[in-house]
């Protein structure tokens, strides 16, 4: 039995857009739960984002979630 497809890691990087950084962002902003697993969650988007697209902004993205510095 195999990995499920949902489970496996892409074969290929995909290309996201600006609208796609800002809906995640805003759904991390948005989540009712405490600051520091929002802070967590960013961070991790932000660094497998950040392979998706050589403009990613991080800085940009985790004010955008709410949990800059």
């Amino acid at each position: 039995m195999g990995t499920h497809p949902i489970l496996r890691p892409p074969t290929r990087t995909p290309k996201l857009s600006r609208a796609t950084f800002e809906l995640i962002a805003w759904t991390i902003r948005n989540l009712e739960v405490p600051a520091e697993v929002r802070s967590i969650l960013a961070d991790r988007f932000a660094r497998e984002l950040a392979a998706t697209n050589g403009r990613f902004n991080r800085d940009r993205f985790e004010r955008a979630c709410g949990v800059a510095s």
